[in-house]
């Protein structure tokens, strides 16, 4: 499993939570448990086919991550990094131009996770020899972190 791979997975837990918790609060309710289930079978999706990548099955990868897609419709955010993680098994087994396709999709969904997802198009690109559109991406993903960071500098303030 790629390093992109793992935190996109990250990702996409930690999202799941946040999500939850900004949707239901932290009321005596709770989160509507069939929503919670629904996504604990996203989240298990995207698990399965990130063991299935571990051990380079990509055809099953890819055929759990394109379940994971399917039932994310909903939810941009988590959808993002589905996109995102796809993008990455595409790169692996080398098909250039929907691995960055996937990419572009995950920066429309989350344009907040920018900066990863114009890392990993740099470096797939370069990989395939687009050199400067590589060191496009690797551009853009420095103003990203740039502007991430000053962002949050301002706030700390």
């Amino acid at each position: 499993m790629t390093i992109s791979t793992r935190r996109s997975l990250l990702s996409f837990l930690l999202s799941v939570i946040v999500l939850l918790c900004l949707e239901h609060g932290l009321s005596a309710q709770g989160p509507d448990l069939t929503e919670v289930d629904e996504r604990m079978k996203s989240i298990d999706l995207m698990l399965t086919s990130a063991n299935l990548a571990a051990k380079k099955d990509w055809r099953g990868a890819m055929r759990y991550m394109n379940l994971a897609i399917a039932r994310d419709a909903s939810w941009p955010h988590l959808l993002a990094n589905e996109y995102n993680a796809r993008a990455d098994i595409w790169a692996e087994i080398g098909n250039y131009r929907n691995a960055l396709l996937d990419y572009e999709r995950a920066t429309k969904l989350n344009p907040a996770e920018a900066f990863h997802v114009y890392s990993d198009k740099a470096r797939t690109r370069a990989k395939f020899h687009d050199l400067d559109k590589a060191l496009a991406d690797a551009e853009k993903a420095r103003l990203f972190a740039v502007h991430s960071n000053t962002r949050r500098g301002s706030l700390c303030s």
